[in-house]
């Protein structure tokens, strides 16, 4: 039986952050690879999902103006 929590919920932080990279095979697994790895050697290339603290998260910048700016 599957467990009913949402894609973000297995995920993590990594869901939303603007480093992450998505890879995709072609038997359908999904990874997330951190671009900060690349130049950070302290973080992981594929971290274990769900990642619930990060010093480097960055939320992806949406353009959107924040309330009560």
């Amino acid at each position: 039986m599957r467990s009913s929590t949402t894609t973000r919920e297995r995920v993590g932080l990594c869901w939303d952050c603007q480093h992450k990279r998505v890879v995709s095979t072609a038997k359908g697994s999904t990874f997330f690879l951190c671009g900060r790895s690349i130049t950070e050697p302290g973080y992981a290339k594929y971290p274990a999902l769900p990642v619930f603290r990060c010093a480097g998260y960055e939320g992806e910048v949406t353009g959107e103006t924040p309330i009560g700016s």
